[in-house]
């Protein structure tokens, strides 16, 4: 981890502009005793104050504890992960880390939202469904880009969901060892079981569906459903 004056200048112009364009601008940011120069005068240029934590005093600053919240929340998520997962991949799932976090963190400005809508607003799930971290998965080869007699899916795991496509997941590919988008895969989870639709979702389901089509059918001759149908429902 990069710990340099400028590396740490760079991950607050990140933030201060994060939070500029979604309406919140710091006025306060509470630094250790490792703070620069540079950084300071790039608070005071936002037109915020900072204020240094006493040396070795870490409770008395808030990132600390933040520090540990986060790290308690990673390695829950590496437990997760398949026992085959590679841990060089580690930081392929700090994105989802830091999204499922702040979407279980309330806000301190609204308690009624979580840290997550704060800044970004409401988070779609079913636009970016999200998974278990470190899932070995099956990915679909669409059929322009696999051979004829070739296999059909390809091996990789699940890192996190794709916030820039429609109900797309990130996965990192076992034969390219790239990263990769994909809209259509078979999850293989062996620590986590994935919610299924059981009997009594799949009758309140079709009760809905039948009303939909009931509601919309124009009155003809023509009956709705037939013997064969009724006998099944």
């Amino acid at each position: 981890m990069d710990r340099t004056g400028p590396a740490i200048l760079s991950g607050y112009r990140i933030v201060f502009r994060t939070l500029q364009e979604s309406g919140l601008s710091p006025k306060l940011a509470k630094l250790d005793n490792e703070c620069s120069k540079a950084l300071k005068e790039f608070i005071v240029e936002e037109e915020a104050t900072f204020e240094l934590a006493p040396p070795y005093i870490h409770r008395s600053n808030a990132a600390e504890r933040a520090i540990r919240t986060f790290k308690n929340h990673f390695i829950a998520g590496l437990a997760t992960c398949d026992k085959d997962f590679p841990l060089h991949l580690w930081d392929k799932l700090v994105p989802q880390a830091n999204l499922t976090l702040n979407l279980l963190r309330a806000s301190r400005i609204n308690p009624k939202l979580s840290a997550h809508a704060q800044v970004y607003g409401q988070y779609n799930y079913s636009a970016h469904p999200i998974g278990p971290p470190g899932t070995k998965v099956m990915v679909h080869k669409k059929s322009g880009k696999r051979g004829t007699w070739s296999a059909h899916a390809t091996e990789g795991w699940y890192v996190g969901p794709s916030m820039e496509h429609y109900r797309c997941y990130n996965i990192w590919s076992i034969a390219t060892r790239h990263m990769r988008t994909t809209d259509t895969m078979t999850w293989f989870p062996t620590k986590v079981a994935l919610p299924l639709a059981n009997d009594v979702d799949r009758v309140i389901a079709a009760i809905a569906a039948i009303g939909e089509i009931i509601a919309k059918n124009e009155p003809s001759n023509t009956p709705l459903v037939t013997n064969s149908q009724l006998d099944e429902l």
